[in-house]
């Protein structure tokens, strides 16, 4: 199994960028104005009108660092709130979906918006929109900052509603994405090349 540097500096140095600070803000404000004209649209639509601000609710913790940009660019009415729900606990593997933290907030009859750091194999996501829904949620909308270009096998799992940036298939890390519990505060979207 690849074990990434243990420092911060070494990190940097052997690792691969993709995307440095300035692409991931552009492209979170592009996303922003996709989903902000989304919810021009929701609002009009459901009757009677909504009156409950929109709940955002970030995926802990690799969806704090994008949902921090995310929200200040939104530009709209809402309540905050996290989700801790994890499959990875440091491992690069998805196993069984581990519930660390639940909403304090009432979601029934509410408009969510998941924040989240990465679409991989999509089941974290899709098992966090359920909850939403099972608790009455009557619109969960899924956003993420990461969209991983890979082939996916098994159940079809939907892709979320926003996407922010494409990468290939690779290990991630930065910007709320961790390498081992390491460097969720990398400022961009870097990999390590795993063969070295």
């Amino acid at each position: 199994m690849f074990e990434p540097p243990k420092t911060y500096q070494q990190a940097l140095s052997q690792a691969h960028q993709l995307y440095n600070f300035d692409d991931v803000n552009r492209s979170i404000k592009t996303l922003c104005t996709k989903i902000k004209a989304h919810y021009a649209k929701v609002e009009r639509n459901f009757e009677p009108p909504l009156h409950a601000p929109l709940v955002a609710l970030t995926v802990m913790n690799g969806g704090m660092i994008f949902s921090s940009l995310a929200l200040m660019q939104l530009g709209v009415t809402l309540e905050c709130d996290y989700i801790h729900a994890t499959r990875y606990a440091h491992s690069q593997t998805g196993g069984d979906l581990a519930l660390l933290a639940e909403p304090k907030m009432d979601l029934h009859g509410r408009c969510v918006l998941l924040l989240d750091d990465i679409y991989d194999d999509g089941i974290t996501l899709a098992r966090v929109k359920q909850y939403c829904l099972d608790r009455g949620a009557i619109d969960v909308q899924t956003a993420v900052l990461i969209y991983k270009d890979k082939h996916r096998t098994g159940q079809a799992i939907a892709p979320p509603d926003f996407d922010a940036l494409r990468v290939p298939d690779k290990f991630i890390f930065g910007m709320g994405m961790d390498a081992s519990g390491l460097y969720r505060n990398a400022p961009g979207i870097y990999y390590f090349d795993e063969t070295a």
